[in-house]
C-alpha cells in the first residue's frame, strides 16, 4: 500500500516580484483518501502531521535501524492520556531520552504521568521501537519571539 504522507514541493509563477520554483516546504502532509467533495482536481489534504524538523527517531526493537515517529503520533498519545491536559511539550534530547512537561486544567496531576507513560508505551510498542527514558519536568513557556513547538527533536540524528 502506498503511503499518503508527503512533503510538498511548490511552484508559484503568479508572484511578480519573486517567483517560487520547486520550493520544498518543511510540512508533513497526509493526502486525503477521497477526492475533495467540491470536485476540485487538486490534491486534497487530510491533515498536517507536523514538520520534518520535529520528527522523532527511536531505535527499532529488533535491529539497529531508526523508527520514524511523526509529531502527530506523540500529540495524540499525550492528549489521549487525559482530557485534563491543557498544555504540553515533548522534547527528544537523544535517541533514548524524551522530556515531557504538561499542565492540567485542574492544576492537579493525579495519575497523569502514569497515563501519559502508558499511552506512549502503547505507541512505541505499536511502532516496534524501544521505549526511551521518559523524564517529566514542570511545564513552562513564555510567549515571545520563539514559536511554541509542542513536539520537537532537540538533537540531530
Amino acid at each position: 500500500m502506498k503511503s499518503r504522507r508527503f512533503v510538498p514541493i511548490v511552484t508559484d509563477f503568479s508572484r511578480s516580484v519573486q517567483p517560487i520554483v520547486r520550493y520544498r516546504l518543511n510540512d508533513i502532509l497526509t493526502e486525503a483518501a477521497e477526492p475533495c467533495p467540491c470536485g476540485s482536481l487538486f490534491t486534497a489534504i487530510e491533515q498536517i502531521e507536523g514538520r520534518c524538523d520535529d520528527i522523532l527517531y527511536l531505535p527499532h526493537a529488533a535491529d539497529s535501524t531508526h523508527v520514524t515517529v511523526f509529531p502527530d503520533f506523540v500529540t495524540r498519545a499525550v492528549l489521549t492520556a487525559s482530557a485534563d491536559i491543557e498544555h504540553y511539550r515533548v522534547i527528544q534530547h537523544s535517541l533514548t531520552e524524551l522530556e515531557i512537561s504538561y499542565r492540567t486544567r485542574s492544576g492537579t496531576d493525579q495519575g497523569t504521568e502514569q497515563q501519559i507513560t502508558a499511552e506512549l508505551m502503547r505507541l512505541f510498542a505499536r511502532l516496534s521501537c524501544n521505549t526511551p527514558h521518559l523524564t517529566f519536568t514542570a511545564y513552562s513557556f513564555v510567549p515571545g519571539t520563539v514559536k511554541l513547538r509542542r513536539v520537537e527533536r532537540g538533537w540531530k540524528p
